[in-house]
């Protein structure tokens, strides 16, 4: 793989989108050697990697469990850095933190958050970091809603999630 790679198709599946890519990826087992489609400098090529697993340097927050009163319980995220944001599509100076997990049947589920979406202010408070989006989670009180800014494939939308 060289930086402006375009990944077309992965383990012998279309690729629609950055997103649905990091969703392949995820499900694939680390080591395993996968096809992969690819266009580089507008000439299509098939290769083969091997999966490996991402650095231990990331850092990944995620609100306990058993915490069903809480509006962020089953979110997990992670630092945006710049290969994720580039991953995601997004342009210019992205800040926030990349969710990489929402549980099924979670409150924040069901408001409508999905895995990568990017949460850029939390109850009208920056998230610039994985500590912003802890120290903000933890302030919200039992029950209470959190509002939140986040941005979806380039765009910014609100969502609400209720208790």
């Amino acid at each position: 793989m060289k930086q402006g790679d375009v990944i077309t198709g992965f383990n012998g599946m279309p690729v629609e989108d950055p997103v649905d890519l990091q969703r392949k990826v995820t499900r694939a087992t680390v080591g395993v050697r996968v096809p992969l489609h690819i266009v580089r400098n507008g000439k299509e090529m098939a290769l083969s990697l091997t999966l490996g697993e991402q650095p231990g340097s990331t850092t990944v927050a995620r609100a306990e469990h058993g915490q069903a009163d809480h509006a962020l319980a089953g979110v997990e995220v992670q630092a945006l850095d710049r290969q994720t944001a580039k991953e995601l599509g997004l342009t210019g100076r992205a800040q926030g933190v990349v969710v990489t997990n929402v549980e099924s049947d979670s409150h924040a589920e069901r408001a409508g958050l999905q895995r990568g979406d990017v949460i850029r202010e939390m109850n009208r408070q920056p998230v610039h970091s994985v500590k912003d989006y802890e120290t903000i989670g933890a302030s919200l009180k039992k029950n209470q809603s959190a509002l939140l800014l986040i941005e979806r494939r380039g765009a910014p939308l609100f969502l609400t999630v209720k208790i």
